[in-house]
């Protein structure tokens, strides 16, 4: 059992893994016989249309078409899970697979610095206005001071990693087992969204990545589109 914040994180961090819309269900605090739970949903998708047509199985929700809150008896949740696959199949829907990477624009880690400044022109950002997603190209990694066994990767907390370029950092917190061998023998190509690090008085630019390839390779399904 979770608390409501944290199905509401759980459910986010599940929608941006998989690019579908998610639920998260924790027991309700004030009726042992109920569930509460955090909707997100994706672009395109309304997370309200779906609980209104599948309300006959809730006990309550609200929110709107990004996000929503739900409560359901735990005797109702096939009958809903039916219900809500049932409404996505007649309407049509269809998600990207999660090796379908879309971003909004391509540009070189030389014009990091630069593009930040223009994104943070159109501040702030949140729901109806999320951050743009860059394909970030010419990553050359530069190897840290220090003793690490590869100089070129430093590792964050249990599973992050974080690399530097003459251009900008890039972190990821997820992905150091699969990464903590990279070296910068090739250009690396990031997605991602950027930011501007302040540290002990030091500005860094920063790209937060969700993926990544080395240049001259190619990945085997990735779309751009303009989200407007």
């Amino acid at each position: 059992d979770a608390g409501s914040g944290i199905v509401g994180i759980l459910a986010a961090k599940l929608q941006e893994k998989y690019l579908m819309p998610s639920i998260v269900f924790t027991t309700d605090p004030s009726d042992a016989n109920c569930l509460r739970g955090s909707a997100r949903s994706v672009v395109g998708f309304s997370m309200i249309d779906m609980l209104r047509a599948c309300s006959t199985y809730l006990e309550s929700f609200g929110g709107h078409e990004g996000a929503a809150g739900v409560k359901i008896r735990r005797d109702k949740i096939e009958s809903f899970k039916k219900a809500a696959e049932a409404y996505i199949k007649r309407k049509g829907f269809t998600f990207n697979p999660p090796d379908t990477l879309y971003y909004d624009l391509e540009i070189k880690a030389e014009d990091i610095e630069e593009t930040i400044k223009n994104v943070d022109m159109f501040a702030p950002y949140g729901n109806g206005n999320p951050l743009p997603v860059f394909k970030v190209t010419g990553f050359v990694p530069t190897p840290f001071n220090g003793r690490n066994p590869n100089p070129y990767v430093k590792q964050l907390a249990a599973t992050g990693i974080k690399l530097s370029s003459s251009h900008c950092d890039a972190l990821n917190f997820e992905k150091w087992d699969d990464m903590k061998q990279i070296c910068g023998d090739r250009p690396i190509v990031f997605y991602g969204t950027l930011d501007t690090n302040y540290f002990q008085g030091k500005e860094t630019s920063q790209i937060e990545f969700v993926s990544y390839e080395r240049e001259a390779e190619k990945r085997s399904k990735v779309a751009t589109e303009i989200f407007g």
